[in-house]
């Protein structure tokens, strides 16, 4: 059977979908990743193929990487764009449903899971991980978004048994706040 190079979509929220298929593929065959997020696949059977993106964020993912965690795909390969849309979406669903139709998974369950980090190292409680509603340059579009007071509100509502981090690449003119950070106790913003 022909290894797979698999082009995933360069959003972390879709790579995450995209596990449990490509950790059905990785069962059957060699499978070659190309995304800006091979943290989330690193304890999986697969490869890792150069991944190019002019989005900001994954693109700065990428560059942190080690160079040897890429390799070259073989030539002789079978390649999949893990993508969906508007009629994919119509026709089976779900966004698990239109990715599997891509990429059958033959009954393997849909495991969604991330690799083992290991324990948090702010607290010894379970992290909640918040992504703030913002809007980037890139793709200036805040009807994909959450009404802000939602997510807030789920932060508060997570701070009485974990430990909250929130998530956000802002920068001027790149990627901004929609409204004001979750109102977190001790908040120590880190950035990199």
């Amino acid at each position: 059977m022909l290894p797979l190079l698999l082009q995933c979509q360069r959003g972390l929220g879709d790579n995450i979908f995209t596990r449990p298929l490509i950790r059905a593929a990785a069962a059957t065959r060699d499978v070659w990743l190309d995304t800006p997020w091979p943290e989330l696949f690193e304890d999986l059977p697969v490869f890792f193929a150069p991944a190019e993106t002019k989005l900001r964020t994954q693109e700065k993912n990428v560059r942190r990487q080690d160079v040897n965690r890429w390799g070259t795909p073989p030539e002789q390969r079978v390649t999949l764009r893990l993508a969906y849309g508007h009629a994919a979406l119509r026709a089976h669903g779900t966004i698990m449903r239109a990715l599997e139709s891509l990429l059958p998974t033959n009954g393997a369950p849909f495991v969604f899971d991330l690799p083992d980090i290991g324990p948090p190292p702010l607290s010894d409680r379970k992290i909640a991980l918040i992504r703030p509603v913002t809007v980037r340059r890139e793709w200036a579009n805040p009807a994909r978004n959450p009404i802000p007071s939602y997510v807030n509100d789920i932060a508060a509502a997570l701070m009485e048994t974990h430990c909250v981090v929130v998530v956000a690449d802002l920068q001027d003119d790149e990627e901004w706040l929609l409204c004001d950070l979750p109102t977190l106790r001790n908040l120590n913003p880190l950035s990199y």
